[in-house]
């Protein structure tokens, strides 16, 4: 007599089940969990989502075309946003602690910022630009 691998119950003849990519041998009740195999008749399992075949979405007609000109149109921060940062900041006689607490951020990030230290996130950029009338990106090439 052999055990059965999922319940431990000796069974006399065990049927190969697998069930999720494994092969188990398994008592006649524990068998309702996977799918016979060795048999030409496969149990059905029923699944609420339906399986379809695969669309290839880079075969969708002008997809590359897209896709080009979504990257011509990206931008990317300045090279020399530090110093456009300093020379706006200067132009409205404000110090870079002022600057800070008109945005509403710390002082030590605009001290980073000016020094080229760190990028802007996107959030930041886009205050800095409105508060000091600046634009930080540039076209990619």
């Amino acid at each position: 007599m052999v055990q059965c691998e999922m319940c431990g119950k000796e069974v006399v003849s065990p049927k190969d089940m697998k069930i999720e990519g494994a092969v188990l041998r398994l008592c006649q009740g524990c068998s309702r969990f996977g799918i016979e195999i060795g048999n030409t008749k496969t149990k059905s399992v029923e699944t609420k989502y339906q399986i379809g075949p695969r669309r290839d979405t880079n075969k969708q007609v002008g997809f590359k075309k897209q896709k080009r000109r979504m990257y011509n149109q990206m931008k990317e921060v300045d090279l020399e946003f530090n110093e456009k940062i300093r020379q706006g900041r200067e132009e409205r006689g404000l110090s870079q602690v002022e600057l800070a607490k008109n945005l509403n951020e710390r002082a030590s990030l605009i001290k980073k910022l000016e020094r080229g230290e760190v990028l802007p996130t996107e959030k930041v950029r886009k205050k800095l630009e409105k508060y000091l009338k600046i634009n930080l990106l540039e076209d990619v090439e």
